[in-house]
């Protein structure tokens, strides 16, 4: 059973979620158009020279699992910061909810201290 979120987390990784979830039209689109001028710049050069096509089409191909490798890093770096904001809005969300008892109870340092 996963552990529950405080309300801040909750809002802070919806936020984020929602934003990635809206980028996916648009990264329909863009991979659409950059495979339409990938095949229209293959099938030119394949038609100029096929020795420079063969270069240019293994080159890109090296690029590409060269960039998938190096993606992984970031990825999991993302993935640490997206975390550490959910964690930093649950604090927040719970000091602004609870400011009145932490004031009540003169518990503001220990607070700050969290």
């Amino acid at each position: 059973m996963a552990a529950r979120r405080p309300p801040g987390e909750v809002l802070t990784i919806a936020t984020s979620d929602a934003s990635n979830v809206s980028g996916v039209s648009w990264l329909i689109a863009e991979q659409g158009a950059a495979l339409a001028g990938l095949l229209t710049a293959a099938v030119s050069l394949l038609l100029i020279s096929w020795q420079l096509a063969a270069v240019v089409l293994a080159a890109t191909a090296v690029q590409l699992v060269v960039l998938q490798l190096l993606s992984g890093p970031l990825d999991r770096r993302v993935y640490a910061e997206q975390r550490e904001a959910a964690r930093a809005g649950a604090l927040a969300t719970d000091f602004t909810a609870g400011i009145r008892v932490l004031k009540g109870f003169g518990a503001e340092g220990a607070a700050v201290r969290r």
